[in-house]
């Protein structure tokens, strides 16, 4: 397959994140025409603030000229099928896989490499923010064999060099048997593929999660629902006689799968497959009211709302303050000089 890779933004990151995997394709390569182009694969992130329902990518003119043949890699944490592609945090209830694949991230914030000598001594662990009631639960397990700590001071998304909080990241991810892979505000992690790139087990705890297609999810990693995080400090001990199985397969599963290496062809394999079974012709598709998107924006409107509301309520609230102590202020002058 020719694949034409662009984007409807001028942020150049996602572009050449994915140009660096390319270089190893061998089933399917890039091409510089659109036009000859058997896919036109938009690859977008989630930092598009200023366009958040992607107005510019809509009308971009290759999604008006050739749109049957337009795709998109998303790894937006609220999705919807803007386009048919690649999606990173497409909740079950929505997937649909005859327009959709699951896919990683193609961008590791922290990859961590280890070698046979590596000897881990910690059963679980998890190191990551509290910012969904989820992980807040997480945070507060306690057990002798296991690390759990929370980074919200730190945001790996804006690092932009290696920290000590990395190290201690990359440390505690060797150390550990099983790796605690939690849902964040979409429904994947980018933890989980480097759990698995690091031959460690991935428990992962995302009840909406849809697993990349291809794998043996079951012989390389765990998945725990998220009522049930209370029990994980006991299935983690029940699953340590396997550990060294599943942390060979979960290593195996990275190389074949997932690694840099391969990611650009199994790219490449999952559009020619959306392009060979999807049911509903593209120009239907794009009048179809997406449930997803309308969510969002609901959400997104409450949120403006009322983020307009407080701030117009506080702005009040100072300025009758300020009123007040104009007032006040005579009043304290004239006692003052009475005294």
């Amino acid at each position: 397959m020719l694949i034409f890779v662009t984007s409807a933004y001028p942020d150049a990151e996602p572009i050449e994140s994915f140009l660096r995997l390319a270089v190893h394709g061998k089933r399917h390569r890039l091409t510089a025409n659109a036009n000859e182009a058997d896919a036109i694969l938009f690859v977008e992130n989630s930092r598009y603030h200023e366009d958040a329902f992607f107005s510019r990518l809509k009308h971009n003119p290759l999604v008006q000229k050739h749109r049957k043949r337009c795709f998109m890699y998303n790894e937006h944490d609220r999705p919807w099928c803007l386009l048919p592609g690649l999606y990173c945090s497409m909740p079950r209830r929505w997937f649909d896989n005859t327009r959709q694949r699951a896919t990683r991230y193609i961008r590791l914030l922290n990859p961590v490499d280890t070698s046979p000598s590596d000897q881990p001594d910690i059963l679980f662990s998890f190191l990551g923010n509290s910012q969904i009631p989820l992980r807040r639960q997480l945070l507060r397990l306690k057990n002798p064999r296991a690390i759990i700590e929370d980074s919200s001071s730190f945001n790996a998304f804006f690092a932009k060099e290696h920290t000590n909080n990395h190290a201690r990241y990359a440390d505690v991810l060797r150390r550990s048997k099983f790796v605690l892979c939690p849902r964040g505000s979409g429904t994947s992690s980018i933890r989980l593929f480097e759990t698995l790139r690091a031959g460690r087990v991935p428990i992962i705890i995302s009840d909406q999660w849809v697993a990349p297609d291809g794998p043996n999810w079951s012989n390389c990693s765990l998945r725990v629902r998220e009522r049930d995080i209370t029990e994980i400090a006991q299935i983690a001990a029940d699953l340590e006689p396997r550990w060294a199985e599943m942390s060979s397969a979960a290593r195996h599963v990275w190389d074949d799968w997932f690694s840099d290496e391969v990611l650009f062809d199994r790219v490449g394999d999952a559009l020619a497959a959306i392009t060979k079974e999807r049911m509903i012709p593209e120009y239907v598709a794009q009048r179809i009211p997406s449930v997803p998107e309308w969510d969002w924006r609901l959400r997104r409107g409450f949120h403006h709302l009322r983020s307009h509301a407080f701030g117009s309520h506080t702005a009040q609230r100072r300025s009758s303050l300020v009123v007040d102590a104009k007032i006040a202020a005579p009043h304290a002058t004239r006692s003052a000089q009475a005294e």
